[in-house]
């Protein structure tokens, strides 16, 4: 399953402090889930094509 939002994954993995995200196995992925998110949400708030791969 692929979250898009990286708050409600954090929530629903429990993950409350900057050190369990540290520890996490995951948190590479939500990390750079974020940024991919970001990158996305800016070219298309910019009327880019939307043409990355996430």
């Amino acid at each position: 399953m692929y979250f898009a939002e990286v708050g409600l994954t954090v929530y629903l993995l429990g993950i409350e402090t900057e050190n369990q995200v540290n520890r996490d196995p995951l948190g590479d992925n939500l990390f750079e889930n974020l940024i991919g998110s970001r990158i996305l949400k800016s070219r298309l708030n910019d009327n880019k094509a939307s043409n990355i791969f996430v």
